[in-house]
């Protein structure tokens, strides 16, 4: 370390940062201690008087600048000459501030998903050219990668771990029972991804329907508090599986396991139960109506609720 702030003391260093266009990163893994950040409100002086220096020197109208700095070449002398206006800074960062600074207006506006899904197949690669990705999508350049940070923020925020906040639960029952009065099949994968849309993208559609078959709908179906499974449930399961009279359980059409005096869980957990019973009670060469004669004679009672 101790070599690279020394390196990047001398002049030397100081031209390299300036002519040199490769990332921050890149620079300081040569030994070189560039400044990054916001540019301080000298820096940006500095810039603007170089900019005048530049175009009087070569004697540029004011339509010539702005060609030079929207449409002009990286490797032209005009970027690394407002670069060395502001040591130890790199030459990108300078030049994508100043574009920021010049770019039109009208090339600003809301995205639309048709430019997103554009732009995303446009920076695939692993060195993307923001001048091509910008000129595709009409946009400036510095707009493209603003838009991309977004993107890549939402996909994150979308992929958020851990437990979910008494906001969250409130917020997606609202969004689930809304769809649901209307008219939402809430079986598709498809439905799923706007209540994830609704909810800002701040839980993927799989754990929005997840959390809500697995946890909220068994709650409110069972007043408000969180139900617990028990034999009586196991019992149930079985016997509801064994009136079927399968070979299999992959006909079994789980939902349809639901009534109205065992409306506590979604078909997903009870598909979940019934693997984990199935494994307890399989032995090898054991056929599936063996495995569920053996889980009902095991949860044996008259049965788990009294009829009406």
């Amino acid at each position: 370390m101790a070599t690279s702030l020394a390196l990047a003391d001398t002049a030397e260093a100081a031209e390299r940062i300036a002519t040199s266009w490769l990332s921050t990163v890149e620079l300081q893994r040569q030994g070189l201690d560039c400044l990054v950040g916001p540019f301080s409100k000298e820096e940006k002086t500095q810039i603007v008087s170089a900019i005048e220096r530049y175009q009087k020197e070569f004697g540029l109208t004011q339509d010539a600048l702005d060609e030079i700095i929207l449409h002009g070449e990286k490797q032209g002398g005009f970027w690394p000459y407002l670069a060395r206006a502001v040591p130890y800074r790199p030459v990108r960062a300078v030049y994508y501030h100043v574009r920021r600074r010049y770019e039109d207006p009208s090339r600003r506006g809301k995205w639309v998903p048709s430019e997103d899904q554009k732009l995303r197949e446009l920076t695939k690669k692993t060195r993307v050219d923001w001048d091509h990705v910008a000129s595709n999508l009409n946009r400036a350049a510095s707009d493209c990668r603003d838009r991309l940070r977004e993107l890549e923020a939402m996909e994150r925020a979308a992929n958020r771990k851990g437990r979910w906040s008494q906001v969250e639960e409130a917020r997606l029952v609202e969004i689930v029972q809304r769809f649901e009065s209307e008219g939402h099949a809430m079986d598709r994968h498809g439905t799923w991804k706007l209540v994830s849309a609704d909810m800002g993208h701040a839980r993927t559609p799989r754990q929005c329907r997840n959390k809500w078959t697995d946890c909220l709908l068994p709650r409110l179906n069972n007043g408000g508090a969180t139900p617990h499974w028990g034999d009586a449930d196991n019992a149930l399961l079985c016997l509801k599986i064994a009136s079927l009279d399968l070979d299999s359980d992959e006909g079994v059409r789980w939902n349809s396991l639901i009534d109205e005096r065992w409306n506590r869980w979604s078909g997903k957990i009870l598909q979940r139960k019934w693997m984990a019973l199935k494994i307890s009670a399989y032995t090898e060469g054991a056929t599936f109506q063996e495995v569920v004669s053996r889980l009902t004679e095991r949860f044996t009672r008259p049965h788990p609720y009294p009829e009406d």
